[in-house]
Formats: structure tokens, sequence, C-alpha cells
């Protein structure tokens, strides 16, 4: 979609196309570091919410990459990148219900710090900018997202039986769990999440790694801009970027797939920025945090299944052996996410949480 709208923008504004001969590739490669720092900031995350000592750093953030991949790749990929974590960590033997707790409280918990910027952004833009109509939206779709993560919070603490529906209608779609587990799972999840909330130290530590991963991200796409020797306001900036990371997450495309672009892109030509530097600085963004995790996502998956003593046979075995048993499971036998040598092994699959990937 973004494909059909940006780029003959960009084509009808080639008589500005001499702004593109004098791009600073150094403030590009600068972005591109600012990227590795944000996706690093959210391997320390997940390190922070995991029990101590459960993933070293390189796991972690091979994990994450691996993920990102998945959810680029597919429609609706946050759930399928979040079963693609979950199956990674219970693989490196971290148990189904840590890696439950770990992903409920990172996806959530990350989107509320989302949103909750967003509208710090808009609060101080309005006396910058005026009022524009997009803010009554976005902070109506804000308000409802921040309601339903505030009552999921709500559900799992309290181990509601609306959130042991939730993620049973979940676990039997992705088939990341037996149902049978599940309400069990459910109450040690509640358990755990209510220890973590009573660790102050560790609230801070999480809340600081998930902002740094945002505020990375954002300034991955203002230096980008800044690139082409545009000077955009960092107010202004962040609430174009919190609108389209918002906005990608209703589940219509892979990680929001043509709506980031062209709402940000939208939002930049609104600040003020050009609409040739506003969607070349957009796409050089989106390169940077959607298009380079999916090969580099797939070399990490790779490089954690063969350190598992996997071969690039048996991998591929075991793809043909997965779809063998999706077709033979579609009259409603319970299916289960992850290989039968780690059932043996006695690693737990865990349930799905919301990762909000950025981007």
């Amino acid at each position: 979609m973004a494909w059909y709208i940006i780029l003959p923008e960009v084509f009808a504004a080639n008589k500005n196309i001499t702004q593109l001969e004098h791009v600073n590739p150094w403030l590009l490669l600068l972005g591109l570091g600012l990227e590795v720092l944000s996706l690093f900031a959210y391997a320390k995350l997940t390190i922070v919410v995991l029990p101590r000592k459960s993933l070293s750093l390189s796991k972690a953030w091979r994990i994450n990459l691996a993920s990102l991949a998945v959810g680029h790749l597919i429609p609706g990929g946050t759930a399928a990148g979040t079963g693609a974590s979950v199956v990674l960590m219970t693989n490196e033997g971290v148990s189904g219900t840590d890696v439950g707790v770990a992903t409920a409280t990172m996806g959530i918990g990350s989107a509320v710090l989302l949103n909750t910027m967003l509208w710090l952004a808009l609060i101080i833009s309005i006396p910058l900018n005026g009022f524009r109509p997009v803010y009554e939206w976005v902070a109506l779709v804000s308000l409802l997202l921040l309601g339903f993560f505030a009552a999921l919070i709500a559900g799992f603490a309290q181990g509601d039986g609306w959130a042991v529906r939730v993620l049973r209608r979940v676990a039997t779609r992705f088939s990341f769990i037996p149902e049978e587990r599940l309400e069990s799972i459910i109450t040690q999840i509640a358990e755990r999440i209510k220890t973590f909330w009573r660790d102050p130290d560790l609230v801070r530590r999480g809340i600081a790694w998930a902002a740094l991963n945002w505020l990375l991200d954002a300034s991955c796409l203002w230096v980008c801009v800044l690139a082409f020797h545009h000077y955009l306001n960092p107010i202004d900036l962040f609430v174009a970027y919190g609108v389209g990371n918002v906005l990608a997450a209703i589940p219509l495309t892979p990680g929001g797939l043509g709506i980031v672009e062209v709402s940000v892109g939208a939002l930049l030509r609104g600040f003020g920025v050009p609409t040739l530097i506003a969607a070349f600085a957009v796409l050089g963004w989106r390169l940077f945090n959607f298009w380079l995790p999916i090969p580099v996502g797939g070399g990490c998956y790779l490089s954690l299944r063969m350190e598992r003593g996997a071969t690039l046979r048996e991998m591929a075995t075991n793809a043909r052996r997965s779809r063998g048993r999706r077709a033979s499971g579609a009259g409603g036998k319970a299916k289960y996410f992850f290989r039968r040598s780690d059932a043996a092994s006695g690693a737990e699959p865990g349930p799905s949480g919301v990762v909000p990937p950025f981007g």
C-alpha cells in the first residue's frame, strides 16, 4: 500500500531531486547505529523481565531479532512473532511460565509506555503547533488501547475467567500450549506478575529500558530526516513516530507495513517536512527497523538452532514434519508449536503475549 501512495508523491516531487544529492551518509550510518542500540535496549528489557540468568544478552538479542523477522513476514505478525519468541526461549531452557510472564510484561508494558509518551508529546505539541484534527483520533485510539491494556493487566494479575478465555482462544488458534494446562499456567503467571510489580527496582529498570528502546528508534527516524538537511522539532517528530506505531498495532499488515509509512510520512509533511524528504526519510528509517531485521533475524534463528546441534538438513526435515502435523491436525486435535525433542527435554511452551514491535 505504501508504494502506491508514497512513490507517486516522490516522482511528482522530482523537480526537487537535487536535495537527495546532498544527503549526509554519516547521519544515515548514525541512524543505523541508533537502531542497533534500540534492539540492544529491547534485549536488556527481555533480560530484566526474565528470572535472573535465564538468558545471556547474546541469546536474548538473537531471539528478539528472530521473532521480529517472523512478525515482519506474516500478516497479523505480532502473534506469530510472539509465538516464535516463546518457542525459542523455551528451547533455551526457560520455563513456560517465565516466558509467559516476560512476553506479557514486555508487550503490555511497552505499549502502555509508548501511549503515555505519545500523550505527553501531544500535550507539549499543542502549544507549539496548535490543535490538529488528527490529534482527536490519536487521543481516542491511544485511550482505548490504554484502557484495554489496563484491563488485560488486571485480568492477568487477578486470574479472572475472561483472561483465561482470551488466552485459551489464542492458544487454540496458534497452538502455543496444551489447552488443558492453560488455567494452571495462568494462575502461576498471575502470581509472578504480582511478584514482579512488588519489586520497585525491577519495575524502574524495565521502564527505563523500554523507554530507551522507543526513544532510540524514534531518534533513528529523526536522524534520517536530518540526513536530508531538514531539522524537525523532536517533539513533533515523536508525535509522528508515536502515531505511526500506535496505528501499527492494528493487525492488518505485518509490522504495520504501509500503515506506518503513510501515517508517519503524512504527519511529517504536516509538520513542514518537504514531501520528498519525508518520503525518503521514512523509507530509510523503515529499511533499518523493518526490512534489515528480516535477513538478520533469519541468520540469528539459524545460529540458535545450530548451537543446539541441529544441522541445516535436520531443520528442513523438522519444517516439513511441522507442516504435515498442522495439516493432519486441522480437525481439532491439539497441536504443539515446538519440536518433539524439546518436549522430551522438559522445556515448557509458554502462552502468547502482546508484543508491539517497534515497527
